[in-house]
């Protein structure tokens, strides 16, 4: 099996629970919230003479996309540190459509650049994760855009697969509602944006949010893994 091709199929199939939750003892890093404060996840080991550690950024403090980019990047560069930043998308709490959700990703992931650059912060990567909703063929879609952006200030990006939503739960998005808050008030739990999520509840735990997000790190990554490519010349 391919390198990609492993790591989407197999590589989380034994992870049902997020990284947050499993080990949330022995990687307790502070997630250097702006308007709160939770925790990030770290896959570091600080003992002398080890490697460098690499550091990402991530746009959110919500645990199951940092435990996503920690996954991606620590499959491809072993050593990372992902720390989790609440920055503002500059759309709407509910992005409608996939340009609005490009455009959240993509602001999330600038505003960590600046900050990067404001704080020395030190970060190789800075990870822009947005989730949306579009229709499409007649039917509504809810999907994640990641944008990564390198301290060069390179952009790559990385759309999940997109699973379809219920009529009912389509039209409270587009009235207003967050899918999140919506698929709390169908399972009678809080929070379920931090665990599996709307697809973990429309697959019956068969997938979650980490994995899917996941997924979209994956692909935005692709242009960093071919340079040449993608950068010709180091555009």
């Amino acid at each position: 099996m391919t390198e990609i091709g492993g790591f989407l199929a197999g590589g989380f199939a034994a992870r049902q629970k997020p990284l947050y939750h499993a080990h949330r003892s022995r990687f307790r890093s502070a997630c250097i919230c702006q308007t709160a404060f939770c925790w990030g996840i770290v896959g570091a080991n600080f003992s002398a003479g080890m490697k460098r550690t690499m550091r990402i950024l991530v746009g959110s403090c919500n645990p199951t996309k940092i435990a996503a980019v920690q996954d991606v990047f620590s499959q491809r560069f072993g050593q990372v540190e992902a720390i989790g930043l609440e920055v503002a998308s500059g759309v709407s709490a509910q992005p409608m459509g996939m340009e609005e959700t490009f455009l959240g990703a993509e602001n999330r992931a600038r505003a960590l650049l600046d900050l990067n650059v404001r704080q020395q912060l030190n970060a190789q990567f800075c990870v822009g994760i947005e989730g949306g909703a579009a229709p499409l063929h007649g039917r509504w879609f809810a999907f994640g855009v990641i944008c990564i952006a390198d301290v060069q200030g390179r952009l790559g990006y990385g759309v999940t697969s997109h699973f379809e939503l219920p009529n009912d739960v389509a039209h409270r998005l587009a009235a207003g509602a967050e899918l999140g808050d919506v698929i709390d008030e169908l399972t009678g739990q809080y929070h379920t944006r931090l665990e599996g999520g709307a697809i973990g509840y429309l697959s019956h735990g068969q997938l979650d949010r980490r994995r899917l997000a996941a997924q979209g790190v994956f692909m935005a990554l692709l242009p960093f893994l071919n340079e040449s490519l993608f950068f010709p010349k180091g555009g």
